[in-house]
């Protein structure tokens, strides 16, 4: 049986809901734009490894 595991645009949604960061706020912090926030958490687009690395993930 498999597990299922959240996407990546749920972690990025719930991460930036954690740390009580508009999306705005949220980019700003990253080095990116709003755009770019909202692509990845409505699937248009992933983060790059350096951005997944800023989140504290592994890239």
């Amino acid at each position: 049986m498999a597990i299922n595991q959240p996407e990546v645009e749920q972690i990025i949604h719930d991460l930036r809901l954690l740390a009580g960061l508009t999306p705005e706020k949220f980019a700003a912090t990253l080095g990116v734009t709003y755009t770019t926030i909202n692509r990845w958490e409505n699937r248009r687009s992933k983060p790059s490894p350096e951005a997944m690395e800023k989140m504290g993930g592994k890239g």
